[in-house]
């Protein structure tokens, strides 16, 4: 069975506090309780916020390619180093960002900078937001069973500052600086055989195009920048509810029979009504919130590192159910069934 045999992540050295974060960007002081109230105590950025504010677009776009690029390349030698494996010996990559723009895409560059094989199957999974980890596990699952044996990798790296937008007044441009921060992921995905690892179970897929533009990512003035709705609660949580009364369903399960949830850490009001509606516990939902105080919204790498915590901290015991739910642009929400064994 395919299953996840390791999860490695990487993110920037230095990291700010969200005085530090505000004060560079100096947007008008009734924003403030975005930074204040978000719950979070620091930040990984790529470059010094009070740099970003000085930045033109298209250095901002040369710094999303270096930066993201130099994380991909820790996460993925890390994943195969984990899993005592060289760069040759993987048959299929995808790769994913929604932060910034390269053709080719940086999966190529990952190849070359490695030395992969040149048979290698590449694929981006763009446009999918922060949500992209979810559409991207399912299709990089989807080519390990057609080609048993095969080992694949599913990378994610997000360097969110690179959309630092300089309007000031916009109260998406507000939130969306007081919350998003940069970070890499990359996933194993083969045979687990007998080996402890997450098999993968079932994949489940909502949309609601009511909301297809609530929350995207738009070009403004040469700049990337992204579009939130006021509260994104009030459209995440319906979405979450819808995934897990989905897959469960499907499987025959309750929310109790869930050892471990991991919801896109996208905001802590997301992270506390989802809990409340599925009536979860602190310890069913520990990781997530983990991930969010330590280290913000990074977009499609966000559950992937919840992922990670939770495999390293030696938590998930056999025949665990672990589910992961992605939230991101179209507004689509995905969900991943696993099963430790």
């Amino acid at each position: 069975m395919v299953s996840i045999t390791n999860v490695a992540i990487a993110y920037p050295p230095n990291s700010y506090g969200q005085q530090e974060i505000f004060e560079a960007f100096a947007p008008r002081r009734l924003f403030w309780h975005y930074f204040s109230g978000a719950g979070i105590a620091k930040r990984h950025l790529c470059y010094p916020p009070e740099d970003l504010v000085k930045t033109d677009a298209q250095t901002m776009h040369d710094r999303y390619s270096e930066a993201a690029l130099q994380l991909s390349l820790r996460a993925v030698q890390d994943c195969l180093a984990r899993a005592d494996l060289a760069p040759r010996d993987i048959d299929m990559m995808s790769f994913s960002s929604s932060t910034g723009f390269t053709c080719p895409g940086l999966e190529h560059f990952i190849a070359k900078e490695l030395k992969m094989r040149e048979d290698i199957v590449l694929t981006s999974i763009v446009g999918m937001g922060c949500g992209a980890s979810g559409p991207a596990l399912r299709r990089v699952s989807d080519y390990a069973r057609l080609n048993p044996g095969h080992k694949a990798l599913c990378v994610m790296s997000e360097i969110t500052n690179a959309g630092y937008h300089p309007d000031k007044d916009a109260q998406s441009v507000a939130i969306s600086n007081a919350i998003f921060a940069d970070g890499a992921a990359a996933i194993l995905l083969e045979d687990g055989g007998d080996r402890p690892s997450l098999s993968l179970r079932d994949f489940v897929h909502v949309h609601d195009y009511e909301h297809a533009s609530s929350v995207a990512m738009v070009w403004s003035h040469a700049r990337l920048r992204l579009a939130l709705p006021r509260r994104t609660s009030e459209v995440s949580t319906p979405m979450v509810s819808r995934v897990m009364d989905r897959l469960l369903g499907k499987a025959g399960l309750r929310m109790s029979d869930v050892a471990h949830l991991i919801i896109h850490s996208g905001g802590a009001s997301i992270l506390k009504e989802a809990q409340e509606l599925l009536q979860a516990s602190d310890e069913q939902m520990k990781w997530p919130y983990y991930v969010w105080r330590n280290f913000g919204n990074m977009s499609s790498a966000t559950a992937p590192f919840a992922l990670h915590y939770l495999l390293q901290s030696g938590e998930v015991k056999l025949g665990d159910w672990v589910v992961m739910v992605t939230l991101g642009a179209g507004f689509e929400g995905d969900g991943i069934l696993m099963s430790f064994k």
